[in-house]
């Protein structure tokens, strides 16, 4: 179930992302205007929203959902912007990104995602929480 959810989370991801690229084709200090968008809307919405959910007991399940956002939201962020498809997403005016250290770093993240919700149940809310 965590694996289909985390799955589902990445195509919304990617479909939101291409989508802002289409949007907003322009780039910030390096960075596509969709990875700001993206970035703020997980951090400063979704994440926040499970936290209250969790502590209002509307979502019991919060921690694990805030690993598998993470990771389906890093995931999203490597395959759009840090691999040849940021070479169709970018278009022909600006220069498509890759990198190794980026790449590392997300795969790293993704499988520390994976491995959070299936750790026991205090450490799997002090992960999630920090």
């Amino acid at each position: 179930a965590d694996a289909v959810f985390w799955l589902h989370a990445t195509t919304a991801y990617i479909a939101l992302r291409v989508s802002l690229e289409l949007l907003f084709p322009t780039n910030i200090r390096g960075y596509t205007a969709q990875q700001y968008i993206v970035t703020l809307l997980h951090q400063a919405a979704l994440l926040p929203l499970c936290l209250i959910s969790w502590v209002a007991g509307l979502l019991p399940e919060a921690p694990v959902v805030v690993y598998l956002l993470t990771g389906a939201y890093l995931a999203s962020d490597s395959l759009v912007n840090y691999t040849p498809v940021s070479g169709v997403v970018a278009g022909a005016e600006r220069k498509p990104a890759f990198s190794w250290s980026v790449h590392a770093h997300h795969v790293l993240t993704v499988v520390l995602c994976a491995l959070g919700p299936n750790l026991p149940g205090p450490l799997v809310a002090e992960g999630a929480i920090c």
